[in-house]
């Protein structure tokens, strides 16, 4: 990692970001929603406004930070006034950040859809039905295997830590338009929360979570608006079905499928 830079709001780095001087830096941050980046000896400290920072700038920061995994990292973030908090695990630090990016009920609407009334011609109903016939105790390889022309390569598998708090990615499938496939060949082992737009994804995230504790499917419409760097709000309409599946030792895993739906369509009070 560089030494010094800045994240504006659409994600860009700005590496040469030392040579501006501080007061600079105060008032792109402050001002104009960048977030700062400086490396000192033992952490790295980080600057933000969480008034009008962008979630793409808050993904392309986990982004960052994951390819260096600092011991320690100093966040200082103006809301109201300014803090300053550290942090030792990722997972703390990503919760802050979490705070701070809430997902807008006008971006992200979901809805559960009640399985028993899932249409035979639905493409999850296949998938579904294996589900249930084997009670969830199948891995993530005999679906892969068994349903390629279902899942289309638009799958999500991901490791639930003990406690049902933290979800990591195992895999992902290339079939993702809006992701990256070099994220993609290389997200194992990184909190799912760490995507571009980190709002979007901590909404994402609980749904998931709700299917680890409960060990029950959830299949859902959902209609978003995902910010994606370079592009902007990217409106996206889908179903999603979210299975607890047999992973290493008995443990759980989590099975996460969509497919596209344009004619989707969640009212406010869904």
């Amino acid at each position: 990692m560089r030494t010094e830079f800045l994240i504006d709001a659409d994600g860009m780095l700005w590496p040469d970001a030392g040579s501006l001087g501080l007061s600079q830096h105060q008032r792109l941050v402050s001002e104009h929603g960048f977030i700062r980046v400086h490396q000192q000896v033992s952490s790295i400290a980080v600057s933000l406004n969480a008034d009008i920072v962008s979630d793409v700038a808050i993904g392309k920061l986990l982004f960052a930070l994951l390819e260096v995994r600092p011991s320690r990292v100093e966040l200082s973030w103006f809301d109201t006034g300014w803090h300053t908090k550290a942090f030792v695990q990722t997972r703390g630090l990503a919760e802050k950040l979490a705070e701070l990016t809430a997902p807008s009920s006008q971006t992200y609407r979901a809805a559960a859809r009640d399985l028993a009334r899932l249409p035979t011609d639905n493409p999850f109903a296949n998938i579904f039905a294996a589900w249930r016939a084997h009670a969830g105790k199948v891995d993530a390889a005999f679906y892969l295997d068994l349903f390629p022309d279902v899942l289309r390569e638009r799958f999500f598998v991901l490791d639930l830590a003990a406690n049902r708090s933290q979800l990591t990615f195992d895999c992902v499938g290339f079939g993702f338009p809006l992701l990256s496939n070099d994220w993609a060949a290389n997200c194992a082992g990184a909190p799912f929360e760490h995507q571009a737009d980190y709002a979007y994804a901590c909404a994402v995230a609980r749904a998931y979570r709700q299917v680890g504790r409960r060990s029950e499917p959830l299949w859902e419409y959902v209609q978003a608006a995902i910010d994606v760097p370079l592009r902007g709000h990217c409106p996206v309409r889908y179903q999603r079905l979210i299975l607890s599946i047999l992973g290493e030792n008995d443990t759980m895993k989590l099975l996460g499928t969509t497919f596209l739906d344009p004619s989707i369509k969640i009212s406010s009070e869904a």
